[in-house]
């Protein structure tokens, strides 16, 4: 961070506080379904993954009672996931009536489901708002031209931003200590992640990443 931002380290003090939020009502679990990121059979994305779909109906069935986010890393992967599952209570957010979207799912008595590439950060979702999220596939950069010279000048820094987002929408579902939610990840490029840049992770993300429940 020092280094991105032109800091002298050793001018620079670091302040460490344990989160009070207790760990058992935000458990992580990682419930993989395949690899998310990159082609398969030519050119079908590898996150158009039937076993994705099955999953997500899955957790939808199993938190049917209760309200929750779907996180996806564009919005092309949540029109697909709309497409497969018209049956569940999916809302869109995203564009020009994002605030819009926002507003009306807030005050809906309804247990709809977010879904979009936009609801990693800036929103609070406090208590009933979210009881659940899903991470369909872990929010890499999209490759411009200017992110693929930053990750080719400095790779930490790409993984980095990918962590970054990770946790931003960890957080939006827990808003304060008496606050419980549950995020479950189902793309396994996660593991890697996970293994490879521990270091850019938080202890309090750390310590809830369990094991398929």
């Amino acid at each position: 961070f020092c280094e991105w931002n032109n800091i002298n380290p050793d001018e620079t003090y670091y302040i460490y506080e344990k989160s009070p939020f207790d760990v058992a009502n935000r458990p992580i679990y990682t419930d993989f379904v395949g690899r998310m990121s990159g082609r398969r059979r030519g050119k079908i994305p590898n996150w158009k993954n039937p076993r994705a779909i099955k999953k997500i109906r899955e957790l939808l069935d199993k938190h049917s009672n209760e309200k929750g986010v779907i996180h996806t890393s564009s919005n092309e992967q949540a029109f697909w996931i709309m497409e497969q599952l018209k049956d569940y209570p999916l809302v869109f957010v995203g564009g020009s009536d994002r605030n819009v979207v926002l507003k009306d799912f807030t005050q809906s008595k309804e247990n709809l489901v977010l879904i979009g590439a936009s609801i990693k950060d800036g929103v609070d979702f406090k208590d009933d708002l979210c009881r659940f999220q899903i991470v369909f596939k872990i929010p890499y950069p999209q490759l411009n031209e200017q992110v693929k010279y930053r990750r080719d000048l400095d790779p930490k820094w790409f993984y980095y931003q990918t962590v970054m987002a990770l946790m931003q929408a960890y957080g939006r579902g827990i808003r304060d200590m008496d606050d419980w939610c549950v995020m479950y990840i189902i793309d396994s490029s996660f593991k890697q992640l996970f293994e490879y840049n521990r270091g850019f992770f938080n202890e309090y993300f750390t310590e809830a990443v369990q094991k398929k429940k």
